[in-house]
């Protein structure tokens, strides 16, 4: 699995939308109905990227994004595709989604992973007994997100943008 992450840039301010609701759709379980405000960035790079750096560490990702990731999930991974809007700098809107994962799945091996006081992993282990059907699953109490190999190609053959490459992990 590939440990990818919105690539640091500045990131986009929130322009609507809960800013509670939004930081909780990384770090609270469960599907999301309650989402009746528009919920909109502002960027604060010149052109936009198919993964945006926002402020509360949402997964807010292009259509081009969805296009490519969508297909490609593993038979349990479950994602929720929230509407949002990205606006450039000049002000023109974009359709984008967030990407939510309602149920967080456990993917570490507790016996490999190493932690401090938080419950963040300092070094991660992943398992692969856990991550059995599973192409693109989050970084649980992170905004890292975990792509199998197929998944991170076709990005790469997409051309799609504004994610980094954090570690590459062999599960055991």
């Amino acid at each position: 699995m590939i440990q990818v992450i919105a690539r640091v840039t500045r990131p986009a301010k929130r322009v609507s939308g809960d800013r509670a609701f939004i930081r909780d759709l990384n770090y609270a379980p469960g599907r999301r109905s309650d989402y009746h405000q528009p919920i909109e960035w502002q960027l604060q790079i010149e052109r936009p990227t198919d993964w945006i750096c926002t402020i509360e560490q949402a997964r807010a990702v292009s259509p081009a994004v969805r296009e490519v990731v969508e297909p490609l999930l593993g038979p349990t991974d479950e994602v929720q595709w929230i509407p949002a809007t990205v606006r450039t700098r000049e002000g023109e809107p974009l359709p984008y989604w967030v990407m939510h994962f309602p149920h967080p799945v456990d993917i570490y091996d507790e016996d490999r992973t190493i932690r401090g006081a938080s419950p963040i992993p300092m070094s991660a282990a992943l398992s692969a007994a856990k991550l059995e059907g599973h192409t693109v699953v989050p970084g649980p109490l992170t905004s890292y997100t975990y792509l199998a190999e197929p998944v991170l190609k076709a990005m790469q053959q997409r051309g799609l943008t504004g994610y980094s490459i954090e570690k590459r992990h062999r599960p055991q």
